[in-house]
C-alpha cells in the first residue's frame, strides 16, 4: 500500500494511478504508454526527457517537480517489474 501524499493525490487527479482496494496502481493506459516509450527507445535518461514523455500522455504531468518525476519513474519501474506476468501456455 502506498502512503498517501501530494504526489499520489496529483497522480489520482490526472488519472495516472487508480485505487484498487487498499492499493494504488498505475492505470493500464499510462503503464502501456510508458512501456511503449521504452520499447520505442524514447530517450528517458534525464528528468527533462522523462517529463517530456509523460507530458505527451497528459499535459498536466508537465507541472510535476523534478523529485516527483523521478519518483514516478522509480515507482513505475518497480510496478512494471512486479506486475502480474502471463504464464506461458496458460489458458
Amino acid at each position: 500500500m502506498w502512503i498517501e501524499n501530494g504526489l499520489i493525490n496529483k497522480l489520482l487527479a490526472i488519472r495516472v494511478v487508480e485505487r484498487n482496494g487498499n492499493d494504488v496502481v498505475f492505470t493500464k493506459a499510462f503503464s502501456l504508454f510508458m512501456i511503449g516509450c521504452i520499447n520505442r527507445q524514447v530517450q528517458l535518461k534525464t528528468i527533462s526527457e522523462c517529463r517530456n514523455a509523460m507530458r505527451k500522455y497528459d499535459s498536466a504531468l508537465r507541472n510535476l517537480s523534478d523529485d516527483e518525476v523521478r519518483a514516478v519513474m522509480v515507482l513505475l519501474g518497480f510496478y512494471i517489474e512486479h506486475m502480474d506476468k502471463p504464464v506461458p501456455g496458460a489458458r
